[in-house]
């Protein structure tokens, strides 16, 4: 025999396209669903699901990478309305002055006396005249991580805590 020997793909390999787990796992983030739910989806069709380890790796990377297409979209919008406002004339002392529409919240429950706060909250400032983002903040209260370690007398591993 010849003893050739090469690959072969059955999908596109190029960095422009996801493959199809990176495409699967964006879709869960952009639904909202994560891999259990991912798992239970692919097996009413019979298709076999990535383990939890391999989602959580493609879920990180690709975290990563909405989370860097944001802050470049955002900053994208805040020259947009630097411009804007210096086309209008509303600059003083060298500074634009960008009016913004903002909104946000922070969740409370009212059954448990009136005075629960929710442990997460978010806001958003909008441009006025440009209607893009300029700014998302997040914040939360509370990390399960850093409890259960503090609870169990433990240092945690190396991770990203959601904690601010």
């Amino acid at each position: 025999m010849c003893h050739f020997r090469d690959n072969f793909w059955s999908e596109l390999t190029d960095d422009r396209i996801l493959d199809v787990n990176r495409g699967a796992v964006c879709e869960t983030i952009l639904t909202g669903i994560g891999h259990k739910q991912l798992e239970e989806l692919l097996a009413v069709v019979d298709v076999p699901c990535m383990s939890n380890k391999t989602y959580l790796n493609h879920h990180n990377e690709m975290s990563e990478a909405f989370a860097a297409a944001a802050e470049e979209e955002m900053r994208v919008a805040g020259e947009e309305e630097r411009r804007l406002a210096n086309e209008r004339g509303d600059v003083v002392n060298g500074i634009p002055h960008i009016p913004v529409i903002t909104d946000g919240s922070w969740m409370k429950r009212s059954y448990r006396s009136g005075s629960y706060d929710f442990p997460s909250g978010a806001a958003i400032l909008t441009g006025y005249y440009s209607q893009k983002v300029l700014f998302v903040g997040v914040r939360n209260k509370y990390c399960v991580i850093c409890a259960r370690a503090v609870k169990l007398s433990l240092k945690p591993k190396e991770y990203k805590c959601f904690k601010n």
